[in-house]
């Protein structure tokens, strides 16, 4: 019998006793999960349901909700076939992918059984909009009709394009390392509208004439469309936002800090909340690069969708709920991911050491300088892993299946 590893993320040691207090392990959520390590993996889901998951070895799909998956070709000529980045043409049903981890750009007409590289340079973002492709490859923002890269052009070539959003009036917004440009004309032209010493991440329309965006250190801001005199939201830096109705509005940092509005942007919680981390699923937060998520949240029936190392994570349940649906470990559920690698866990770092606990608190095993945890000697049962690096430790419950 396989194990299947079920792990469940905890706060450092020092605020473990506090946060579990009242907690037994039979009353711990323990969601099933096939351990999957990966960077920054991409999520994208088709409007029949179809979810495109692109990880460390190529672009898997699944049409049965995660029951099972299908792994397609995405030779990318590069190193590795990592991706990103992923988007959907709703029209056509063509799917793109991107590698901005060591390069490469293509396309599947097949439903990602098989794709055509279009260039091995890094790609950052893909956008469609209009029957129009914009990618972010390398220092440029290349624009092109679906289907047909070779007829594509250079429409703004002043950075890494971290992404492309479309404003309520139709207008496109382009976020740069450090700089938004905007476009009135289907992309054709661009402005440069704000300008910061800070790294941006996104911009989220509120209505025709503000916008929310986030700014490293600036955090959570709200403007004008001109972005005429900004204000700080909430000081927290967030690397996305997705609505998830009307009034309620989530803010993502990795798969581990999360932020709300009940009210369409005019407050915030404060500051980032970590209380979730226990129910996401992921052993260790996963590794996220300056960059930020890039292409890991999606949403589908009202459900939200978080691509995670060790699984995904739909954290809204019915096509009512919102994302107050949050607070309760009845709102979430995992998806194992659709590669399982053996019997290890994979961790985040290499670690000073790692003790494995039992359920009932004796030390059973110790291993030092680790990457990587064997659990295929582990009985089936509940484990504690404390990891120690430094001065620092931080927990991280195990169930073996």
């Amino acid at each position: 019998m396989k194990n299947t590893i079920t792990v469940l993320f905890s706060m450092c040691a020092t605020l473990l006793s506090a946060q579990f207090e009242n907690t037994t392990f039979e009353n711990i959520p323990h969601p099933e999960i096939i351990e999957f390590n990966t960077f920054d993996p991409a999520i994208e889901i088709a409007p029949d349901g179809t979810i495109y998951y692109g990880g460390l070895e190529g672009i898997y799909r699944t049409t049965d909700m995660g029951q099972t998956w299908s792994q397609g070709v995405f030779e990318t000529g590069t190193l590795n076939n990592h991706c990103a980045v992923l988007e959907l043409a709703p029209e056509s049903g063509n799917l793109y992918a991107g590698n901005d981890y060591n390069g490469g750009f293509g396309i599947s007409t097949d439903g990602g059984q098989t794709f055509t590289i279009f260039t091995t340079t890094y790609c950052h973002s893909i956008f469609e909009s209009e029957g129009f492709i914009f990618a972010g490859l390398s220092t440029v923002l290349r624009k092109f009709p679906d289907g047909d890269y070779n007829a594509g052009y250079t429409v703004l070539s002043e950075g890494k394009v971290r992404r492309v959003e479309k404003g309520m009036n139709g207008e496109l917004y382009a976020i740069l390392d450090n700089a938004i440009y905007t476009s009135v004309d289907q992309g054709e032209t661009w402005e440069l509208v704000y300008e910061s010493d800070n790294d941006l991440y996104y911009v989220m329309p509120l209505s025709e004439t503000q916008l929310l965006f986030g700014e490293q250190f600036f955090g959570i801001g709200s403007t004008s469309t001109s972005f005429d005199s900004p204000v700080s939201l909430n000081g927290s830096a967030g690397y996305d936002a997705i609505r998830c109705s009307e009034t309620d509005i989530l803010f993502v940092r990795g798969t581990t800090a999360y932020s709300f509005s009940y009210d369409n942007g005019q407050t915030i919680l404060q500051p980032f909340t970590s209380e979730i981390n226990a129910i996401i699923g992921d052993a260790i937060p996963p590794t996220i690069d300056p960059d930020g998520i890039v292409d890991q949240i999606d949403q589908f029936n009202g459900n939200i969708y978080i691509a995670g190392n060790n699984a995904i994570a739909v954290i809204s349940k019915s096509p009512d709920a919102s994302v107050a649906a949050l607070n309760s470990v009845d709102g979430v559920l995992l998806y194992p991911n659709p590669c399982e690698r053996g019997h290890s866990l994979q961790l985040n770092e290499v670690y000073d050491s790692v003790e494995i606990f039992n359920a009932v608190g004796t030390l059973i095993g110790t291993e030092e300088k680790c990457y990587s945890i064997d659990t295929s000697n582990l009985l089936p049962g509940f484990y504690t892993l404390l990891l120690k690096q430094g001065n620092l430790s931080q927990t991280t419950r195990l169930v073996v299946r």
